[in-house]
Order: C-alpha cells, then sequence, then structure tokens
C-alpha cells in the first residue's frame, strides 16, 4: 500500500486548519452574534472555545493521524463495535450535505462579488439594494449558475492533490484573507461614530447576560472550527508525524477566533456609523453592508474587498468539505482524484440545485415546515454535527487506549508534556465536552436553529 501523503510543512498545514476552520460564520455570523450579544458573548465564546472546540478538535485531529485514513475507516477498524462503522458514515454523510448547501451561498457570494466590481451598489437606490438580495436568492437560473461555478470552483481545488492543490491553496489564501479583513477593519474605523460598534463589543455592560448567550456561544465555538463534518478527521490524517498536535490545536482555534474579531471589528463598527442594528442576522452581510457601502466614503472599494473575502472564506471552507468525501474514495475504492470529484459532485449538485430552488420555485415544498435548504441546514447543524462530534470525543476518551491518546500529543515520547496538562486535557475529552456537546443539542431543540 502507497505511503499516504501528507502536508509538507508545518505553516502549510496550519493554514489548511485554519482554513478550514475561517467561513463564512467567521465573516457572516460571528458579527451578528456580537452585534446581539455584546461583549458577554465574546467571553463566553473564548471560554467555551479552550472547554469544548479545542478538546475537539484534539480528538478530531488524534483520531486523522492515528488512523492515516478518511473518517469512515478510522471508526471502522478502530472501533470494538459495529455502531462505530454506523458513525463512520454518518461522520461521511455530514460533510457531502454541508458542502450541497453551503455552495449555494457561496454562489451569493459570487453575485455580490461581481455586483460590487460593477459599482452597482453606489449606482443603486436604497430600496433597490434591499431587494437584490430577495431577488437573486429566489431566482432560478441566476444562483444556480453561480452555485455550478462554485462547486467547480472547489473541485478544481481538490484535484490537484493534497500537497499541490488544498495545501497550496490555504497557504496563499488565508494570509490575503487576513490582509483583506484588517485593511477593511483600519478604513472602517476612521469613520465618524465608529466607537460606538467598539463599545459594544469590549464593553461588558453594553448588553445583559444570560444563558441564552452562553448556549449561543457554544453552538457557534463548535461549528465554526468545522468540528463534527469528518474534515479535521480528514486533515489529521495528512498530518506529518512530527507536526505537535496540541500546539495546531490552540494555534487553530486563535486563528479563527481572530479572524472572526476582527471581521467584527469591521462590520459593527460600520453598523453603528451608520445607524443600523448591528444585531439583525444573516442580512447584515447581503443587504446591510451594501447599503453602507453605497454611503461610505470609498465604499466601491470596500465593497469588492469584502465580498471578495466572503468569496475567499466561503471556498476554503468548501474545499476541506468536499475533500472529506474525496478521501473516502480514494481510499475505500482506489479511485483517482478527478472521478472521485465527479462522483461527488453529481450528488452534491443534485441537493445543491434543489436547495436553491427552495427559495423560489420551490420554495412550495416543506419538511416539517421546512424548506429543503433549511432542512438540511438543521439536520446537520443541529443533529449529525453534534452527534459526531460528540461520537468523536467518546471514542478518543474511551474506545483509544490512553496511551494512544498520549503518543499522538507526544509524537510517541518526542514532545514534552507535562502529566498535568494531559489529566486535564483528557478529563475535559472524556467528560467535559461530551457534556457541553449534549447540552447545545438539547439546546438546538428547544430554541431551534442556532443558524
Amino acid at each position: 500500500m502507497a505511503a499516504r501523503e501528507t502536508f509538507s510543512s508545518k505553516l502549510g498545514t496550519l493554514m489548511v486548519l485554519v482554513g478550514s476552520a475561517v467561513g463564512l460564520g467567521n465573516i457572516w455570523r460571528f458579527p451578528f452574534l456580537v452585534g446581539k450579544y455584546g461583549a458577554p458573548f465574546l467571553l463566553c465564546y473564548i471560554l467555551c472555545m479552550l472547554l469544548l472546540s479545542v478538546p475537539i478538535l484534539n480528538c478530531e485531529l488524534i483520531l486523522g493521524r492515528f488512523s492515516r485514513s478518511n473518517a469512515y475507516r478510522a471508526f471502522k477498524e478502530h472501533g470494538r463495535r459495529s455502531v462505530w462503522k454506523l458513525v463512520g458514515i454518518v461522520t461521511l454523510t455530514v460533510p457531502f450535505l454541508i458542502f450541497s448547501y453551503y455552495c449555494v451561498v457561496g454562489g451569493w457570494t459570487l453575485d455580490y462579488l461581481v455586483k460590487s466590481l460593477t459599482f452597482q451598489f453606489a449606482h443603486s437606490s436604497h430600496d433597490q439594494i434591499a431587494g437584490m438580495f430577495t431577488t437573486l436568492s429566489t431566482g432560478t437560473w441566476i444562483p444556480l449558475i453561480w452555485t455550478l461555478v462554485f462547486f467547480l470552483a472547489t473541485a478544481g481545488v481538490i484535484v490537484i492533490g493534497v500537497k499541490g492543490g488544498i495545501e497550496r491553496f490555504s497557504k496563499y489564501m488565508m494570509p490575503v484573507l487576513f490582509l483583506i479583513i484588517v485593511g477593511l477593519t483600519v478604513w472602517v474605523l476612521t469613520l465618524p461614530g465608529a466607537s460606538k460598534g467598539l463599545d459594544l463589543m469590549f464593553n461588558l455592560g453594553s448588553t445583559p447576560f444570560g444563558v441564552e448567550t452562553i448556549v449561543v456561544a457554544m453552538g457557534q465555538s463548535f461549528y465554526s472550527m468545522s468540528l463534527g463534518a469528518g474534515v479535521m478527521i480528514t486533515y489529521g490524517s495528512y498530518m506529518a508525524e512530527d507536526e505537535n498536535i496540541l500546539s495546531s490545536s490552540f494555534k487553530t482555534a486563535f486563528f479563527d477566533f481572530l479572524f472572526a474579531l476582527v471581521a467584527s471589528m469591521a462590520m459593527l463598527p460600520a453598523t453603528c456609523a451608520f445607524g443600523y442594528d448591528p444585531g439583525q442576522g444573516a442580512g447584515l452581510a447581503f443587504n446591510t453592508m451594501p447599503m453602507i457601502f453605497a454611503k461610505m466614503p470609498g465604499g466601491s472599494i470596500c465593497a469588492i474587498v469584502f465580498f471578495l473575502a466572503l468569496v475567499i472564506a466561503a471556498l476554503t471552507s468548501t474545499v476541506s468539505l468536499m475533500e472529506a468525501n474525496i478521501a473516502f474514495f480514494v481510499d475505500e475504492k482506489k479511485m483517482g482524484r478527478i472521478k472521485a470529484a465527479c462522483i461527488v459532485l453529481g450528488g452534491a449538485i443534485v441537493i445543491g440545485a434543489l436547495s436553491s430552488l427552495s427559495f423560489g420555485p420551490l420554495s412550495h415544498v416543506k419538511i416539517f415546515g421546512l424548506t429543503i435548504f433549511n432542512t438540511v441546514d438543521q439536520l446537520c447543524a443541529n443533529l449529525l454535527m453534534p452527534i459526531c462530534g460528540l461520537f468523536g470525543c467518546l471514542f478518543v476518551g474511551w474506545q483509544l487506549g490512553k496511551k494512544d491518546v498520549r503518543a499522538e500529543l507526544t509524537n510517541k515520547g518526542t514532545l514534552a508534556l507535562s502529566g498535568k496538562v494531559f489529566n486535564v486535557l483528557y478529563f475535559i475529552i472524556r467528560y467535559i465536552a461530551p457534556i457541553l456537546l449534549v447540552m447545545v443539542m438539547v439546546a438546538n431543540f428547544l430554541v431551534g436553529s442556532l443558524e
């Protein structure tokens, strides 16, 4: 059996992990959650990141490198009961479903990038901008075409390979994305009234603190890191033997949070400066921000920069989602990457098309009262992802031997790791993280989708 391909450098590995974690949730969802819940949300998020997302990320990277295989085989071969094979199947299904509808949203970002490049926001009235997203999302052919373009762009990166495609793409795109976000933030902070947004973000007394803040922070910290979707298990299988998993996990979490924080420092001050509601929800990116760019000095350039950032963030995420399934076909069916990509695309395009049309021609089709898009979204976010994350923790904490876990974290004893630090992390993996994930699932069913 040929040796498994691995990432070529520590920087490349980190950029791939960060690229998977940083997505539309950082630039789109995180800012409006901060806008709604304020500084208390930031504190809760950091705590949840340390107690939930970082330990689970360690679990998935450990499982990936230990098994040197895709998520399905990782559970199937190293689990001592048949239930683990089922977990492996579910862990493959999740990234496929998310990839299918995520590309629909990616298509919207492409459309808005073109709109910004052609200065449509600057030449449109407030009412015209307000209606742009509804016109796009409820359309038939235009959103379908953009969705297909996004599918093909993702596949284009994937078929090149692990090192030449995924790693190289991430190494160049993640620094570009960060510079874009920082540049936009610096510009926005010069606007009169921008300080109101910063006060909302960092003044603990700006918004009330409640149980809902904690619940939302737990959910966001989990979903933001691409956990429970087989992605990090797959990427863990490509990590070199001398890669420090614990260090990589903390660095990935830090940069994921940094991207989200900087994006919030761009969007919230802008919304406050122009008198818009910073906690209004998903419409912040596709409705409010274009209106702000139309009024802002240099807004046409800022619009281009902002939507380019959204495209890059979406693409780094879809690449990781697609790779989780590609690895299965390459490992289990011995297929080439091009053939595997065609198979994955074939199924994903069907679900993606149905999801796209569910806002327009198929809006009357309801599943338990939800559109096709929202059904797939809530199935993954509210149930399947937390379940996969939970079983990942249980697998590493209770199925693998404690010596195997420590061996992966210390690179078979070549890295120093305090016994106290390991025991604390191991305790969190076995007890704290699973309990928090159950809380996330219960909260999802009680209050509905966190999305």
